[in-house]
């Protein structure tokens, strides 16, 4: 009786060997790691010889596509998903860029900001306004808490501001990729949240200091309390604000202007002018060439 032939001999168990061979050289030298295909990088961790040996089997076999690889390596990891692991998002279009409008209390942000979105496509984002919504709203298991925080003219938690941000520019971001952000980040704590949960997910473009006097801030305020009653806008916690934005925005202020990204804009003008210089700013950030 024949003896049947291997069906491991000859060239299909010469390719496997060298199959097992890489793969083992990649397990022992990490630095090699890169020569891998980008799609399995980052599933680096699950590599190893017997898979790969397995994975030579099935080129062998005629899966040249690597179809049918998936349950050995796992899938790469969403760009979106991974905000705060330092991954980039891929489509660099779609990208949200960010312009950060910084001031004291009355200096003009949501008036200045309300005038760019009618005239430029931007999406405003209040933080103050995304908080007072969340603490007004029927349920919030922050209602309380940040009620408390502004009443006494204090920065509410970072984790709450950014989550409510982030959570806004994810359902804005197929309409357009520029955001402008008022009233953020207001201390060197709202600064490392960002960096921490949003990370290279976005691009800040700049940053606008709308300058004002406490004196003039102070008269704005008391005049917009007779038309818009918010119970924030009352002599004793504009102090407090005052106190508050000195202590804390300011450092912000002055990291950004460091970092060349500040652009300081006198809002004591009458609000035309204000305007006018505004829109000039918001027109040279725009054409700036976009970041690879």
């Amino acid at each position: 009786m024949a003896k049947k032939k291997s069906i491991l001999s000859g060239p299909l168990l010469a390719c496997m060997l060298t199959a097992f061979v890489r793969a083992s050289s990649h397990k022992l030298s990490p630095l090699r790691r890169t020569s891998l295909p980008a799609s399995f990088r980052g599933a680096s961790r699950f590599y190893r010889p017997r898979r790969a040996l397995m994975l030579g089997r099935s080129v062998l076999m005629g899966g040249s596509d690597f179809s049918g690889t998936k349950h050995l390596f796992g899938n790469p990891p969403n760009p979106h998903e991974a905000v705060g692991r330092g991954l980039r998002v891929v489509d660099e279009s779609k990208k949200p860029k960010v312009i950060f409008v910084l001031g004291g209390p009355g200096s003009g942000k949501g008036t200045q900001c309300q005038i760019i979105t009618d005239n430029y496509p931007f999406v405003h984002l209040s933080a103050g306004d995304l908080l007072r919504h969340e603490r007004d709203r029927e349920g919030s298991k922050y209602g309380e808490l940040i009620n408390g925080y502004i009443t006494e003219g204090k920065i509410v938690p970072v984790e709450i501001t950014v989550s409510l941000l982030k959570n806004e520019m994810e359902k804005k971001l197929d309409q357009c990729s520029w955001f402008l952000i008022d009233g953020f980040p207001r201390s060197n704590e709202n600064l490392a949240g960002w960096a921490k949960v949003i990370g290279d997910w976005a691009d800040v473009k700049g940053v606008i200091f709308l300058d004002c006097s406490e004196e003039e801030m102070e008269k704005r305020i008391m005049e917009r309390s007779k038309t818009e009653g918010r119970n924030d806008d009352n002599v004793q916690t504009i102090k407090k604000r005052f106190r508050t934005y000195s202590l804390d925005t300011m450092p912000v202020i002055e990291h950004y202007r460091r970092e060349k990204k500040l652009y300081t804009i006198s809002a004591a003008e009458d609000r035309d002018t204000v305007s006018k210089n505004v829109c000039e700013l918001i027109r040279s950030l725009r054409s700036e060439p976009e970041h690879a």
